[in-house]
């Protein structure tokens, strides 16, 4: 039978998201430390602080080590450019200014041309420049463009481990990054059974201490519902990216407590809210809006969160 009680929200939503995790943390810390002046909130941020503080440690390590990966994914991205679009042309141009192209000579050196050189695994084609350079021997005639082969055959392969380094580091890192993501978040599952006993009378409001918006919309599966789910900053006014004809039915559901509505346009740079021809939004139940009886030239949706201090969220389904 699944479990009613005892189930850890924070530690479910962040399996594999790690940036997820940052912001529960991030978020439930600010909020339990700004209630600092009661005595409750002191404990809860006595306890709470050396997980926060081990999780801020090892995020950063983290996405330190990202960041790192993703300048030297971009440095070697820009040889291997480099390489497709000029490089190998020049190697080419000189190898065909001594030996014809096509003649045996240059079938032995370049059997496939530039092929190897262009395309496939980046390593095969770092061994590509290799084998040619070992291909070219003595020749003295080619002296030349042997040494700018092998130096960029030595270039690449340099931002090549580099670049490897780089991605085992990120590896390392999660791995380090894991194990305070179990702790972090059972302290989070601590603190919200701390904070229902503190607001027994009022539990209401626990979900204040949690970024439970965020929960939400990670907990909720693509399409599980058979809807769209949309997501709403404060105060936003947001063009949905749904195509419709003008013949479906919509069943909209507000998400969360806060207001929202939705409206229609013929134009996609509308910042205001429209005083006429909205649909209020409400938790009560899903309103169902026939979309024949929308204007031909209205196919632009629009969403609103009316609420200026809260994230909202709503839900769009074709019934």
């Amino acid at each position: 039978m699944k479990r009613y009680f005892g189930i850890n929200h924070h530690y479910n939503v962040t399996k594999e998201n790690f940036k997820l995790m940052n912001t529960l943390d991030a978020f439930h810390f600010i909020q339990i430390k700004a209630m600092i002046i009661e005595h409750f909130f002191q404990d809860l941020v006595e306890v709470y602080t050396p997980f926060h503080a081990a999780w801020e440690a090892g995020y950063g390590l983290y996405q330190s080590a990202f960041n790192m990966s993703q300048g030297q994914t971009e440095a070697m991205n820009l040889l291997f450019e480099k390489l497709t679009t000029e490089k190998i042309l020049d190697i080419e141009n000189q190898i065909y200014a001594v030996y014809r192209e096509n003649s045996p000579q240059a079938k032995a050196l370049m059997p496939h041309k530039r092929t190897p050189f262009i395309s496939g695994p980046q390593l095969n084609r770092i061994t590509a420049l290799n084998t040619l350079a070992v291909s070219i021997g003595t020749d003295e005639d080619l002296a030349d463009v042997k040494d700018f082969i092998i130096a960029t055959k030595t270039e690449l392969l340099n931002c090549y481990n580099l670049h490897v380094a780089a991605m085992k580091k990120i590896n390392d890192t999660a791995k380090d990054l894991e194990p305070l993501r179990i702790a972090t978040a059972n302290a989070l599952f601590a603190d919200e059974g701390a904070l229902m006993t503190h607001f027994k009378d009022n539990p209401e409001k626990i979900d204040l201490y949690f970024d439970v918006h965020s929960m939400r919309a990670a907990n909720k599966k693509p399409n599980d519902d058979g809807g769209t789910s949309i997501a709403l900053e404060p105060s936003q006014i947001k063009l949905l990216d749904i195509r419709f004809k003008g013949k479906e039915t919509w069943s909209v559901s507000n998400m969360t407590e806060f207001a929202a509505c939705l409206f229609f346009s013929d134009s996609d740079a509308v910042t205001t809210v429209p005083e006429v021809g909205t649909y209020s939004l409400s938790m009560d139940e899903p309103v169902i809006i026939d979309l024949r009886t929308i204007p031909s030239t209205y196919r632009f949706a629009y969403a609103v969160n009316l609420d200026a201090d809260n994230n909202g969220e709503i839900n769009i389904e074709e019934i």
